[in-house]
């Protein structure tokens, strides 16, 4: 089962359950809604093989001191926060802190742009580790580190679960689950007592957040990929504007984003955010297809990387061989470190390729390509998860992988993309892109190395061929990136703030 396939089988759900989900809540928040997102990626994750070391095992020496230390932490700069009342807070996504500037500062992709450009001048950053460590030094600093927030919330959803005032809707959410997969003989794993950790945690966090902007009356939130958080749900009940930051692929039934147009018929206990911001045009579609969303809450808003790299001449020193550039993911290393060995099998005089690491590339796979590389110094260069993306794509010629959102992003960078297939995504990045859209034109899509082979061959041998399909490329760019990122994104915060 592969993303895409996941994510239109808990739409179908959605559409078949109506009438009982729609009366399964917690507090005034639909139940379903609430545990939707994080069973996409329960079940994603049990079902991937070679799942990220980030992701199975954290440390656990001093987490107690740790704990301890975060919360007096997080009190101690709660009361200038409280005094200040900032306008609008900032919740970035904790993994988009990857790389590091030219400055050797992280950056937060999304976030810090908001802050380091000044397109708010009164902000509050609540800032979240990840796997319990902050980069550091980073470009904007964290006015709140959000883990002794985090460690209260826990403490009061443990209670929850104890307690468990929610028994009846937990289990009947959960017999409708059991059910559907019995009916579509769907095979995946799934507790009960899963999901009343989702549920309690939603409703901890929608308690605890209520209190804090009590404390801190902000006028709007912005957040990443959180959007039927229980911080979201807390806005809405305390009268906060709140605006959504796409981040990743969107495709025509991701959980996150894809309601079906029932959902419409119980708005009003959907804990969503009142705008989104998505990169482009594009994704405007998308979201629009399933007829919950209306136009005027999704704004296509480009992104600041994208312009600043759009004419932007790459620092990385040119190469005589045409440059192949490969945005890494850990759940499909057996085919890239495939695919990388035929390339040096029988292409090494023709391409040179970069291989740049996924933020969540467990250790042995950044190891195998370190050596590559070392192995392969002429035609080989590996880049760890911290360098800039969006340099390694700029200075290639050609970008190879599998379903990233790396690849549409390199089109709308005027790159071909070529998409494989792989177990976890049959039909590449094409699972995600609409059938009769366009932008497949761009993206060539191959199942195994004779057409891999003989693409390359053409792509090097042509360049009427390679004008044609950056010329395709040419046409979609704006569709997929829409530019002038931070006057877009300072004129929806002013409408919002109005």
């Amino acid at each position: 089962m592969n993303l895409s396939e996941l994510s239109k089988i808990l739409y179908d759900f959605e559409d078949l359950h109506f009438d009982p989900i729609k009366e399964i809540k917690i507090d005034r928040w639909n139940l379903w809604r609430v545990i939707k997102t994080p069973l996409y990626y329960h079940i994603f994750t049990k079902k991937s093989s070679g799942a990220p070391a980030s992701i199975k095992k954290t440390g656990v020496s001093s987490l107690l001191l740790k704990k301890i230390n975060s919360t007096f932490r997080f009190l101690l700069h709660l009361i200038p926060a409280i005094i200040k009342r900032k306008k609008v807070i900032l919740f970035p996504f904790d993994v988009e802190k990857t790389y590091k500037n030219e400055q050797g500062k992280y950056v937060n992709i999304t976030m810090d742009i908001f802050a380091d450009k000044r397109v708010l001048q009164s902000y509050l950053y609540m800032e979240t580790s990840y796997l319990g460590n902050f980069k550091k030094p980073a470009l904007i600093e964290g006015d709140l580190e959000t883990d002794g927030l985090q460690t209260g919330i826990a403490l009061l959803a443990k209670t929850l679960r104890i307690y468990d005032p929610y028994k009846k809707e937990t289990e009947k959410i959960f017999s409708l689950l059991l059910e559907y997969k019995k009916n579509k003989a769907l095979d995946f794993e799934l507790e009960l007592v899963t999901i009343k950790k989702w549920v309690y945690h939603f409703y901890a966090e929608f308690i605890f957040y209520k209190l804090f902007y009590l404390l801190t009356n902000p006028r709007a939130i912005i957040i990443t990929d959180q959007l039927a958080a229980g911080k979201v749900a807390a806005a809405i009940s305390n009268n906060i504007r709140t605006i959504e930051l796409q981040h990743g692929l969107i495709d025509e039934y991701k959980p996150d984003y894809i309601l079906n147009k029932k959902m419409d018929q119980i708005r009003d206990s959907l804990p969503l955010p009142e705008k989104i911001g998505v990169f482009g045009d594009y994704y405007k579609d998308i979201l629009l297809r399933q007829a919950f969303w209306k136009p005027e809450e999704i704004i296509p808003l480009g992104t600041f990387r994208m312009d600043l790299y759009r004419n932007k001449i790459s620092s990385i020193p040119p190469k005589n061989n045409r440059i192949i550039s490969f945005p890494a993911q850990w759940n499909s290393f057996q085919e890239l470190s495939d695919i990388l060995t035929y390339i040096l099998l029988n292409f090494k005089s023709a391409f040179t390729l970069y291989i740049k690491a996924h933020p969540q590339e467990p250790p042995e796979n950044i190891e195998w390509y370190r050596k590559l590389a070392e192995q392969n110094k002429d035609v080989v260069k590996f880049f760890y998860s911290e360098y800039n993306i969006y340099e390694v794509i700029a200075s290639s010629d050609l970008v190879i992988g599998f379903d990233s959102s790396m690849l549409l992003e390199a089109v709308a960078l005027i790159k071909p993309v070529i998409t494989i297939t792989s177990k976890t995504s049959p039909r590449g990045v094409y699972s995600h892109i609409p059938s009769n859209n366009e932008l497949r034109e761009c993206i060539k899509l191959i199942s195994n190395k004779d057409e891999l082979s003989s693409l390359l061959n053409q792509y090097n041998d042509s360049p009427a061929f390679r004008e044609q399909w950056e010329q395709l490329c040419r046409k979609q760019s704006e569709y997929i990136c829409k530019s002038d990122y931070l006057n877009n994104c300072r004129d929806l915060i002013s409408k919002v703030l109005q």
